[in-house]
């Protein structure tokens, strides 16, 4: 199947697309040969029609704000610089089009290392003394951090025209982080501090990463009269953007524990509404990131049992067609994204 093909489903009936972000990758070694959707035994999705999709474009890089302008029917090739200004966009921060935004990780570090991109045991509490912190030390009429959902922060800086190169936290897990700071070097000096001024908390999360700058941009409204549920700022902002509206849930988190029957409930409800709804869930790439198979496991599990089968229920009484698929695929042996065609299930 092609996005085209997928998003074309909504001219004819109410569509929702489920993507379950990071779900796919490779036969492991420790599951016996098995993926994790395999591991998971999805008796719901493996009852579906299934079919493959790439949402990534060759020469992109496969992350979900290329997958998911794709899926939506936009050319995704300039996206990796709209990152963290969607992020933004999702937070209710005003960005303007001579503002560069980061993305800035709450990490934790050891020895001169990453060892978690998400920032190990961090309550919302610290997070937000954090960058309140980082705000007294750096903040000033140009740079402001911003607090965002759990271990994503921002940076704000105004009247900045180039785009600095970084790489993302999770791509160099338990190594040497000195060689690999974003390229600037007030930036840099600033996200070095930082990790020293962080230290003294006492906090397991002791550190920050500046990644992915960005600058905001303005799209065509989307096709289709389209909502969005999710709990990532990331997927909000897109949704923002392209004219979607945006649904809350209590309880959408982005982690393991998101409330997916909420999600459910709220996608049920928007669908009579709406042509077209999004339902983005966060985890398993967050559980590849952090190298943890069963955590990615378990999430399939719920996702299918959870999310899948009262969805399928309702889909079919209702004349409503359901695809459940990945924006990319992620490696719980890396932690990194994968580039590639990912399973896609569908019940039309």
């Amino acid at each position: 199947m092609t996005p085209e093909q997928l998003l074309n489903i909504a001219n004819n009936r109410s569509l929702i697309v489920v993507v379950a972000d990071g779900m796919h990758e490779p036969p492991l070694d420790v599951l016996g040969g098995r993926t994790p959707w395999q591991a998971a035994d999805c008796e719901c999705m493996d009852a579906m029609m299934h079919d493959s999709i790439s949402l990534v474009p060759d020469g992109l890089e496969p992350n979900t704000d290329v997958a998911l302008l794709t899926l939506l029917g936009y050319d995704a090739g300039e996206s990796a610089n709209f990152r963290a200004p969607f992020e933004a966009l999702g937070l209710g921060i005003e960005v303007d089009k001579d503002d560069m935004v980061l993305r800035c990780n709450l990490v934790s570090m050891h020895n001169g290392m990453i060892t978690s991109h998400c920032g190990c045991g961090l309550t919302d509490a610290q997070a937000k003394m954090i960058v309140d912190l980082l705000n007294d030390r750096f903040g000033d009429d140009r740079l402001s951090f911003y607090n965002g959902n759990g271990f994503r922060a921002l940076l704000k800086v105004k009247g900045r025209s180039d785009l600095p190169l970084s790489i993302p936290p999770h791509n160099i897990l338990n190594q040497p982080y000195r060689p690999h700071l974003i390229g600037d070097e007030v930036l840099a000096n600033i996200n070095l501090e930082a990790n020293s001024l962080l230290e003294s908390l006492g906090f397991s999360t002791n550190g920050i990463w500046l990644w992915g700058a960005g600058r905001a941009e303005s799209f065509a409204p989307f096709a289709y009269n389209g909502a969005s549920i999710s709990g990532t700022q990331l997927v909000r902002g897109i949704s923002r953007a392209v004219g979607m509206d945006v649904i809350d849930v209590d309880g959408a988190d982005g982690t393991s524990t998101t409330n997916l029957r909420g999600k459910c409930d709220a996608a049920i409800s928007a669908i009579g509404n709406h042509q077209f709804v999004l339902v983005h869930v966060e985890a398993c790439d967050e559980a590849s990131h952090s190298l943890d198979v069963k955590d990615k496991i378990d999430m399939i599990k719920r996702i299918d049992t959870e999310l899948v089968v009262p969805l399928r229920e309702y889909a079919s009484g209702h004349d409503v067609a359901l695809v459940i698929t990945s924006d990319h695929g992620t490696s719980s042996i890396t932690g990194k994204h994968l580039a590639g065609e990912v399973p896609c299930y569908v019940q039309i």
